[in-house]
């Protein structure tokens, strides 16, 4: 395989949103897939620079928090969920999750 994997998914309308996180971990991906709806997968921890992050890498796209329609969370861990119910209150977007991560998701909305 040749070229950049991270161009070739932008070039698909796939694109990473680096989030920075309060934890060891460091920083987690968010993605922004331009399809219909505008789908984001993982928000990302529950702080205000990871909002304003995430709020600037969707703007940077062309596109406001209230374009997307869809939520998709990879799992429950609070850095990629934390703030699902801010995006989702001010978008109006639906949220999909695994089963094992409802809880969590009532929790953050």
């Amino acid at each position: 395989m040749s070229g950049d994997p991270l161009a070739a998914a932008a070039a698909a309308g796939i694109h990473r949103i680096a989030v920075p996180t309060p934890f060891a971990v460091g920083h987690v991906n968010a993605y922004l897939i331009e399809d219909e709806p505008l789908t984001l997968v993982d928000t990302g921890p529950n702080s205000a620079t990871s909002f304003d992050v995430l709020q600037r890498g969707i703007e940077d796209l062309g596109h406001s928090l209230e374009d997307i329609g869809l939520v998709i969370l990879t799992h429950h861990h609070i850095d990629h969920l934390g703030l699902v119910g801010l995006v989702a209150s001010r978008s109006g977007a639906e949220v999909a999750a695994l089963d094992a991560a409802v809880p969590f998701v009532e929790r953050f909305s």
